[in-house]
């Protein structure tokens, strides 16, 4: 049985802006009382005995997960419908984005649960065996995204301990593809579902939200922009309904031409009630022709149209200095909505061996340069 454990900070890449700077850019990270200590391996934990409490599930238990009504946990940031059975009666997996086929691109696992046990273990076979985890307690995060210790495609667990019985709202985000069987608390200390925070942040971008690489000379889907941006400026939740290689323009045929931003994931992605959504990019539409650029305007005011639902509506532009970034503005300008100029974003330090995408400390740059742009449109809650 192999184990690790894991101080508050996470992982050692980089500067996560928890000392310095100003404190209206930095991460919300829980207070000492509420740090706990992070323990994870292959097998069960050898831990206080514990109750096993699973999603609940709909019908026959061959449907969806009932995200709506379960009276254990909640599931704000995921789209209603999207955790779904892997087997009968045991381990549930977040389905692939619309789009997200070509990439297996799936919605980010995000299962919260108000509990007062000092001990927590979530019960999953993880894809490999050093799986991306974040976790948040009453809306702030417990450290930068943190690789567990586990069995690859055998029974793990990842515990939480902490320093006592308060209640606190606990939450566990990661990858989509991973199964879950489930969540153990002490026997006196059940699951309940929480309410209230409810604010939540929708983006929808490429790969440079979505992820690429590993750190330190990548950055994975945990460790780009938008989930901490969303920590930063406020937000409950997030939602990141980016995929990598997508664009503005639709093209193509099969899962390229339903990836574009105005694609598929649009109608999933409102059925999490977002407060605000960013759209961000994109290089990929690398035509640069007068046709294009306008092809490229109409794309983004068709956007606009269709998450018309959500108040708050965002544009920011490539990230860095392209014609497409002009064209992008005016498909915003054309619907009234807020285009935030980034193509100061992403600069060439920040860059890893592609110059495309960025390190691991590069995309932590990328969200200091942000969250004040964002927070100046009125990107809060």
């Amino acid at each position: 049985m192999a184990f690790g454990k894991l101080g508050a900070m996470g992982r050692g890449f980089g500067t996560f802006g928890a000392f310095g700077g100003l404190s209206n850019n930095l991460i919300r990270y829980a207070p000492a009382i509420d740090q706990p200590i992070i323990t994870s391996g292959g097998g069960a934990a050898s831990f206080p005995t514990m109750t096993l409490h699973q999603m609940k599930r709909i019908g026959d238990n061959t449907t969806a997960v009932d995200m709506d009504n379960d009276t254990k946990f909640r599931y704000l940031g995921m789209p209603t419908g999207v955790l779904v059975p892997d087997a009968v009666n045991t381990m549930v997996v977040s389905s692939l984005m619309p789009g997200g086929t070509a990439q297996a691109r799936t919605w980010d696992t995000q299962i919260e649960m108000l509990t007062s046990s000092k001990y927590i273990a979530m019960s999953w076979t993880p894809t490999v065996s050093t799986p991306l985890v974040l976790i948040m307690v009453n809306g702030k995060w417990v450290s930068a995204a943190f690789n567990a210790t586990a069995t690859a495609g055998s029974g793990s667990f990842v515990m939480l301990e902490f320093p006592d019985n308060r209640a606190r709202r606990v939450k566990f985000i990661t990858s989509g593809g991973n199964k879950i069987f489930g969540f153990r608390t002490e026997l006196a200390y059940p699951p309940t579902r929480p309410t209230g925070n409810t604010t939540v942040a929708a983006m929808v971008g490429d790969s440079l939200s979505a992820g690429s690489g590993t750190p330190p000379t990548g950055a994975t889907f945990l460790d780009v922009w938008p989930h901490a941006v969303a920590n930063i400026l406020g937000f409950d939740h997030c939602c990141n309904a980016s995929i990598g290689g997508t664009k503005w323009v639709a093209s193509g045929a099969g899962d390229v031409a339903v990836s574009h931003f105005g694609g598929g994931r649009i109608t999933p992605l409102l059925t999490t009630n977002p407060t605000a959504i960013v759209f961000a990019g994109s290089r990929n539409d690398s035509n640069a022709d007068q046709a294009a650029l306008d092809a490229i305007t109409s794309a983004v005011s068709a956007a606009m149209d269709a998450v018309s639902t959500v108040t708050k509506r965002f544009v920011m532009g490539t990230f860095t200095s392209l014609s497409q970034n002009a064209a992008v503005q005016a498909g915003a300008a054309a619907k009234s909505v807020p285009f935030v100029d980034m193509t100061y974003g992403l600069q060439a330090a920040d860059l890893g061996g592609d110059s495309i995408h960025p390190t691991y400390q590069g995309a932590i740059n990328l969200r200091t340069r942000i969250v004040p742009a964002l927070r100046s449109a009125g990107c809060v809650p």
